[in-house]
């Protein structure tokens, strides 16, 4: 197996936004409960990504 310096470039950027974009709608659920964000973020993290990414 060789090694592919850009490709784990990429892979860390992608990453990188995706863990920063996690946080962009905090102003507009400020008044949600943790929970019910958490909620949210997580179905769209575990079911409709993975669906958008594929």
């Amino acid at each position: 197996m060789t090694t592919n310096p850009a490709l784990g470039v990429l892979l860390h950027a992608i990453g990188g936004f995706a863990a920063g974009s996690f946080y962009a709608p905090l102003k507009k659920v400020e008044r949600w409960a943790w929970e019910s964000f958490w909620l949210v973020m997580g179905l769209a993290a575990w079911l409709a990504a993975p669906w958008i990414v594929a």
